[in-house]
């Protein structure tokens, strides 16, 4: 029996997301870091997270997915080690996306700047959509 890794998150997105070919197939991966706030006051806290998405999904939510955007993101944590030339062991986590959710739009437009936030694209009867 397999073990259940799964895991959702929401947050902004620290930079725009790339969506580049990788290997010999050209497989397209969309990538991008996700800052999830926790606690408050003197507790407050941000994690990074980096997510991943496969193929043409990525890259058809990939003009969407810009500095600041907020997201719901589900998926698998997958984790890579590596030894550098150094000699130093290195361990990086990443968020295999399955499911992204646009849920907002950015702290940039919205909150900071004072002016509207773009309107969403109009994906029919769908208030969020799901790629």
């Amino acid at each position: 029996m397999s073990d259940l890794n799964s895991f959702s998150v929401t947050g902004r997105l620290g930079k725009d997301a790339e969506t580049k070919a990788i290997g010999a197939k050209g497989t397209l991966s969309t990538e991008f870091s996700l800052a999830n706030d926790t606690g408050f006051g003197q507790y407050a806290k941000t994690s990074w997270i980096d997510v991943r998405i496969w193929g043409q999904r990525g890259a058809s939510v990939q003009p969407y997915l810009k500095k600041g955007t907020r997201v719901a993101v589900t998926g698998s944590f997958t984790q890579n080690n590596w030894v550098d030339q150094n000699g130093i062991k290195h361990t990086a986590w990443r968020l295999e996306a399955n499911d992204i959710v646009l849920i907002g739009g950015s702290l940039k437009q919205a909150d900071v700047s004072g002016s509207e936030p773009a309107p969403a694209p109009d994906y029919g009867d769908e208030e969020d959509p799901v790629f």
